[in-house]
């Protein structure tokens, strides 16, 4: 189940970054930065993840 999270993950994020690509390509600058808070908010919810992971498991092994 991880890796189809993951690649689930992988072609939202190829295809936000080749939206805003072709965006500007097309010369249209608004519709091309508008893609970014979507890459901000899954960079924030990633990590966010990661470090709470990190964190619960820095807390079990002290318990120990």
């Amino acid at each position: 189940m991880k890796m189809i999270a993951a690649w689930i993950q992988v072609i939202v994020v190829v295809l936000i970054v080749g939206y805003g690509t072709w965006q500007l390509f097309e010369g249209k600058f608004a519709q091309s930065f508008a893609t970014l808070p979507f890459l901000f908010a899954y960079y924030v919810f990633v990590v966010a993840r990661l470090r709470k992971k990190q964190y619960d498991s820095m807390e079990d092994d002290q318990e120990r």
